[in-house]
């Protein structure tokens, strides 16, 4: 049998470490993203709109905010923050069974504007997701 110097088996002792502490933060990493938002209303409707986020991964729903991006973040898209349309959104994180959530924007009254502009975030303790959606209201049937 060869000897091996006591450094050589310490650095291969530590590999094996970073190696177990690497492979257990990978565990943890959340693959949240924004995703295309599916409009599902018209001119003269209220809004309704799905942006799926993905799965939750080891996050609870309760540690996901999600609403309007700052204002900052409104100038970063040249977006104006302050509309009627803008402030009468409503949004909601919706999770399903399996672990995979969507953010859920609505108004209460109808949409008069045939398109609409908003800056979503969503914030959890380790990270953040902005971004900016331009949503193209198709008009109602002619009847």
């Amino acid at each position: 049998m060869i000897p091996v110097p006591l450094h050589h088996a310490w650095r291969a002792g530590l590999r094996v470490l970073m190696l177990c502490a690497a492979l257990l933060a990978a565990g943890s990493v959340h693959a949240l993203s924004l995703g295309n938002a599916s409009l599902q209303s018209r001119v003269g409707e209220p809004l309704r709109v799905s942006i799926p986020l993905g799965h939750l991964g080891t996050l609870d729903g309760s540690q996901i905010l999600v609403g309007h991006a700052p204002e900052a973040d409104h100038d970063r898209f040249g977006i104006e923050r302050v509309t009627a349309v803008a402030s009468a959104l409503r949004f909601e994180l919706v999770v399903d069974r399996s672990g995979s959530a969507s953010v859920e924007v609505r108004t209460e009254q109808p949409v008069a504007e045939p398109y609409v502009d908003m800056v979503v975030e969503v914030r959890w303790p380790t990270g953040r997701l902005v971004k900016s959606y331009t949503l193209l209201l198709d008009l109602p049937p002619r009847r």
